[in-house]
């Protein structure tokens, strides 16, 4: 079985998670339990944007390139492929 590396955007749970704090915080388990209920769009179809502490509204469709596609995660899903975690 292959392995697909997708990387998820951080602006999604950022923007979109209403539970969980946006840019002032948040806890790992919300933002986990987000990822594998609601799902998270590619980095690439919604760039992150709040590095100056400013949150956008929740959109419906990309910023950037690629489908507005909601990827889920699931138990044990997480691979650490070496290097600082």
């Amino acid at each position: 079985m292959g392995l697909s590396v997708i990387n998820l955007g951080p602006q999604d749970p950022v923007s979109c998670d209403k539970g969980n704090y946006g840019c002032q915080g948040g806890y790992k388990d919300r933002a986990w339990n987000y990822a594998m209920v609601t799902g998270i769009v590619t980095e690439a179809c919604l760039p992150y944007t709040s590095g100056n502490g400013q949150v956008p509204p929740c959109p419906t469709a990309c910023k950037g390139s690629g489908q507005w596609i909601k990827y889920k995660c699931v138990d044990g899903s997480i691979i650490n492929v070496g290097g600082n975690v």
